[in-house]
């Protein structure tokens, strides 16, 4: 009964992980929160089904491919230490996830709806997104000097 499901989040994760080689990955990774804020935003313009549905689709085919990214990107930012650097990733994503539904839940106390908390999420994951823009550069010096050492054969492995 859940065989499509999982492979629908596969298959999205997939999709991020084609456009990351493609349009490298900071690029990638903004397209995929920007669209996750629209997402998140949906339910606080409309409650119809068919906008719950498409906000559902564009949450769910979102949030595997931001992990995705998130973490091909810590590996390029620290390629000897990539462990450390995924992990400090790790620990405040999940400090996010303790504190946000606890505000949320403030605010719609406060507000009698989820609203406010609902757009308050899409601000943060679009505040976000655009604050990797300040990550294009860094990713394109590091695609250079890849290229650089596997032109000149001077990478080195480490396994």
């Amino acid at each position: 009964m859940f065989k499509p499901q999982i492979s629908s989040l596969q298959e999205c994760s997939y999709m991020w992980s084609i456009l990351g080689k493609k349009w490298r990955y900071v690029h990638a990774l903004i397209l995929a929160m920007l669209l996750q804020a629209i997402g998140i935003c949906l339910p606080v313009i409309s409650a119809s089904p068919n906008l719950l549905l498409i906000s559902a689709v564009i949450f769910g085919g979102t949030f595997m491919g931001i992990t995705n990214l998130a973490t091909t990107l810590c590996r390029q930012i620290d390629p000897n230490n990539s462990s450390r650097t995924i992990g400090i990733m790790t620990v405040v994503y999940a400090i996010g996830q303790m504190i946000g539904p606890s505000i949320a839940g403030i605010i719609a106390d406060i507000t009698n709806n989820y609203n406010s908390s609902l757009f308050g999420a899409a601000m943060v994951v679009f505040i976000g997104g655009c604050l990797l823009i300040n990550c294009i550069p860094f990713e394109k010096k590091q695609t250079e000097f890849a290229n650089e050492q596997l032109t000149t054969g001077k990478r080195k492995i480490n396994l």
